[in-house]
């Protein structure tokens, strides 16, 4: 139950930080859509000092973004902390990964715990009884 425990931790959060869903992924992409010459400086791999003012840049914006919370942040502490309170039941948990993956692989762990659930309650009537 531990090694699949860890497997659950490291994989909910690898596939939301490669998610393009996940923090970071929103991040990229909205540097790859951003159409400011800085970002497009930084997609050709290029060098460019600018001097003059220019519209908003929607990386800088998405950056700065009120809405988004850090603490909520899919890293390996919150994964394995949500892996853990989801395992000894103790109540909603706030850092539920954003992407669909991630909450796939949240609800096979979802699904081992009570199977495991089942199981330890059918051997102990047995043994019981």
């Amino acid at each position: 139950i531990l090694a699949f425990a860890v497997l659950m931790v490291l994989l909910i959060w690898l596939y939301d930080h490669m998610s393009p869903f996940g923090f970071y992924g929103r991040r990229m992409h909205a540097a790859l859509r951003c159409a400011c010459k800085v970002c497009e400086a930084f997609r050709c791999n290029k060098e460019m000092r600018t001097d003059e003012d220019e519209d908003a840049c929607l990386f800088e914006t998405r950056l700065c973004d009120p809405s988004e919370n850090k603490e909520e942040l899919m890293n390996v502490g919150n994964s394995l902390w949500m892996v853990a309170a989801c395992l000894f039941s103790i109540g909603p948990v706030e850092g539920v990964p954003r992407n669909m993956s991630g909450r796939l692989i949240l609800a096979m762990w979802w699904f081992m715990i009570l199977i495991v659930t089942a199981m330890y309650t059918a051997n102990l009537a047995a043994f019981l009884t």
